[in-house]
């Protein structure tokens, strides 16, 4: 700050914010102290980072001696004491972003002051940062319609990830704290913003981008598109460029294509500098300005992962729950195509073991009389062969056995060869409820006998995971407790003792694809079949309803993009 009376005024105003007793003169001169004082912007960052650390100390050492939280027990809307607040300006402690990404991540979803006011409440999981919105102040959001148009592996801090071409809400803060997402704006723009990322939508031009890394496309006609970060502005002039943004509110500018313009102050002076493809740039702090940077196209990310997107299903009731497959969505090399469940290529199983569950078949009316029907048969989402064995990490490291009948697992031939193309080759749908992983269950897939030149390949997260509003609750169905873990699909055909189980959890179908090249396999490659078993590093076991291969030709399926 360039004063003493102006420090404590910002000090006053942002004890206020978090009080949640701001007056609206109050917040229009915070605003423009925030806006017109980049002194004052470093004294707000530090304020926050002071805030934040003082709970985590106060959360660590009541947690530790048992007692509960100070911070948990103030009523919404105090303020922390004046003796840490008054003495923030002395204590200016910043760690690099990749030490520091979850501080700079929770830092930035308080730095709400553009945004509305925050107050902290305590509960039983800790202390969380809760923003008044729109609805709670009672004002209507403004449509701008920006949609959200793809996403991979996304997860939003508190919130569902809303659906594929939904209108995200303006002026909200929005934490993406794993995953991929990708906004597209009324004029052609595109948005790519990589987790962790605080972000929110201005205008129906415009991002505003707290922290965090996003690769804007702006083809013709979205020219002006801008991205406003807490030090700088990124004007788009017809071009490709990546923005990221440090824990301190620094950002950096990587022009790929034609040219961006960026817009900061250098000691209180307005600086406007032009970027060209192939060139970089920092905004720095106000004492050393704008800095040229190393140019790194890499950061900059021109398209999602290739992965399963979406999937549809039948349902006797719109809305309910759902039971046969009627196609998937893929995007495989850069593209999106449909596929028909009836032009999966289907499987045939040759192998089933177990290793610890005796709960192995999923099935609907009478036992089947061939088990292995359920995952081979039909294009039902809610049966299957669960609950396949593993290899422990001992066995792991042993050779694999020339016979696949010897192993835990599933083993599985293609009804006709599938062709190692770009992106997902196979697909694999699973139940899961609420109470299991809800990234889904961890499993490795792998060829059918050794073979020097491949290797399994271990799936730790679905495409389509509980997280996902595309992820369809299943019909209820009924579940075999057999007499003893079977070793083969003579004995799961024939059991012992068969006991039906029926659930009175709800089961959704998750969906993965397979890569054949993560398997070692070459581009083109013919594969005939596949193993599977589950990954043995936890108390969850896969549970697999549906396997299909993609056909592949030079147009397959239908290009949804």
């Amino acid at each position: 700050m360039s004063s003493t009376s102006s420090h404590s005024e910002l000090l006053s105003l942002l004890d206020a914010a978090l009080a949640e007793t701001l007056t609206p003169a109050q917040h229009e001169r915070l605003q423009s102290l925030l806006r017109d004082d980049a002194g004052a912007q470093t004294d707000y960052f530090d304020y926050l980072d002071v805030h934040l650390g003082l709970k985590q100390l106060v959360l660590s050492a009541d947690s530790e001696a048992g007692e509960p939280s100070l911070a948990a027990g103030l009523p919404c809307g105090q303020a922390i004491p004046e003796l840490a607040t008054s003495s923030l300006a002395h204590r200016v402690s910043r760690r690099g972003w990749g030490a520091v990404a979850a501080l700079g991540l929770a830092v930035a979803l308080t730095g709400t002051f553009m945004a509305g006011s925050l107050c902290w409440r305590g509960d039983a999981a800790g202390t969380q940062p809760v923003v008044a919105t729109a609805s709670q102040t009672g004002t209507s959001p403004e449509k701008i319609a920006v949609r959200l148009s793809q996403m991979s592996k996304a997860e939003f801090f508190g919130e569902l990830i809303p659906p594929i071409a939904s209108e995200l809400t303006p002026h909200h803060s929005y934490a993406l704290i794993k995953g991929t997402v990708e906004l597209t704006y009324p004029s052609g723009a595109q948005a790519t913003i990589q987790a962790p990322a605080v972000f929110s939508i201005d205008s129906p031009e415009s991002l505003r981008l707290k922290i965090g890394g996003c690769s804007v496309h702006a083809p013709d006609g979205a020219q002006g598109f801008q991205v406003m970060t807490p030090r700088s502005q990124i004007v788009d002039l017809g071009t490709r460029f990546f923005v990221g943004v440090d824990d301190l509110g620094q950002s950096e500018l990587q022009v790929i294509e034609g040219a961006a313009r960026l817009q900061t102050q250098d000691s209180g002076q307005d600086v406007e500098k032009t970027l060209l493809a192939g060139e970089a740039l920092r905004d720095q702090t106000t004492v050393r300005g704008t800095q040229a940077i190393q140019f790194d196209a890499g950061r900059y990310i021109s398209r999602l992962p290739d992965r399963v997107i979406s999937y549809e299903a039948s349902s006797d009731q719109p809305g309910g729950p759902v039971r046969d497959l009627r196609s998937v969505t893929v995007q495989r090399g850069g593209k999106s195509f449909c596929y028909a469940a009836e032009d999966l290529i289907g499987i045939e199983v040759l192998h089933f073991a177990g290793s610890e569950s005796n709960r192995n078949v999923a099935w609907m009316g009478e036992f089947p009389s061939r088990p292995a029907e359920t995952l081979e048969r039909d294009f039902a989402l809610n049966t299957g062969l669960l609950n396949p064995g593993g290899r422990t990490a001992e066995e792991r490291n042993r050779p694999v056995p020339d016979d696949f009948r010897t192993r835990p697992g599933i083993a599985f031939r293609f009804r006709q060869p599938v062709i190692n193309g770009p992106g997902p080759d196979v697909v694999l749908f699973e139940l899961q409820s609420p109470v299991y992983p809800i990234e889904g269950d961890r499993f490795r897939v792998g060829p059918l006998a050794a073979d020097a030149t491949l290797h399994d390949h271990l799936v730790t997260c679905f495409d389509i995971t509980l997280r996902s509003r595309n992820a369809m609750m299943v019909q209820p169905f009924q579940l075999s407790h057999l007499s003893r873990v079977p070793q083969s699909l003579e004995e799961l055909s024939h059991p012992d003792q068969e006991l039906q189980t029926h659930f009175s959890l709800d089961f959704s179908a998750l969906a993965v694809g397979i890569d054949l090249s993560d398997l070692g396999y070459s581009e083109n490659a013919a594969v005939t079949g596949l193993f599977i078993e589950d990954a043995h590093d936890d108390d969850n076991i896969v549970d697999p309803v549906l396997i299909g291969g993609f056909p592949w030709s030079a147009t397959p399926g239908k290009d949804v993009r």
